[in-house]
């Protein structure tokens, strides 16, 4: 039986301007903030595509700056991987982060071997990986169990960049197999998206039904949601008016409100 889950998000905001390996070095000299407490290490985990270091660094890697991020990361990974498994499944965003192949690897790498610069950053853009797996499903005609994928992921969480995968997450979820093709300039028409949301919206659910269900709590989304069920539900077919809230040049989704 799955262990019960664990949601909050209530701790304090961990101050990543200084980047992963200042926030490494004071959660481990800290009682509070023992490397052991998967509360903690969850903030870590989920907080990887907030640290504004990496960012400034990650276009000129070197290996001088890769050095602390590499022992950074492997403690992260060590300590999250040493968690029992019924503290890990518990967590919001630890079962995505230790299923993801780049922590796998760094875990089972030598440590007198350095890093690859690709795994480190794959592993501080972990959460990007749910998009793969949707895309995977949509283009297979699958089907992801979507609050299992919630949860795994950690895409609860507030922040500007897992604001930005839950949005990309809902347009695909909208357009369908199609929607890769946002990522090379093409426009898709509204007349043809066909994802698993407006099949849903085709259906018997009420939109404010299918919002909750797709943890949907971005105004622009919901309101799009309401106007396409709106005119599905009379028969009709969407059209110029149903343009999904993406950025100006349609290439990609804005972002989502991160409240």
């Amino acid at each position: 039986m799955q262990a019960p889950l664990v949601r909050s998000f209530d701790p304090p905001r961990v101050d990543w301007s200084q980047g992963l390996p200042a926030v490494w070095e004071a959660r481990q000299g800290s009682a509070t903030g023992r490397t052991s407490d998967p509360s903690s290490l969850q903030q870590i985990v989920l907080g990887l595509g907030d640290d504004d270091a990496w960012r400034r660094i990650s276009p000129y890697l070197e290996q001088a700056t890769m050095a602390p991020y590499a022992d950074a990361l492997r403690g992260l990974v060590a300590a999250v991987s040493a968690l029992p498994t019924s503290e890990r499944k518990a967590y919001p965003g630890l079962p995505g982060f230790t299923r993801h192949h780049a922590v796998k690897s760094l875990l089972e790498s030598r440590t007198d071997v350095p890093v690859p610069p690709k795994v480190l950053v794959s592993i501080m853009g972990w959460q990007q990986s749910v998009i793969g797996e949707l895309y995977a499903a949509l283009f297979s005609g699958g089907v992801l169990d979507w609050d299992t994928t919630w949860f795994d992921f950690g895409l609860d969480h507030d922040s500007v960049a897992t604001g930005a995968i839950r949005t990309e997450l809902w347009a695909a979820m909208v357009v369908g197999p199609t929607y890769s093709s946002f990522e090379h300039g093409a426009v898709v028409s509204p007349d043809q998206f066909d994802g698993p949301l407006v099949q849903r919206l085709r259906g018997e659910e009420s939109a404010e039904q299918v919002s909750a269900a797709m943890h949907i709590d971005d105004t622009a989304f919901k309101k799009w949601i309401s106007c396409a069920a709106e005119t599905l539900r009379r028969g009709g077919t969407l059209s110029s008016e149903h343009v999904l809230p993406l950025n100006r040049d349609g290439s990609r989704p804005a972002p989502a409100d991160t409240r």
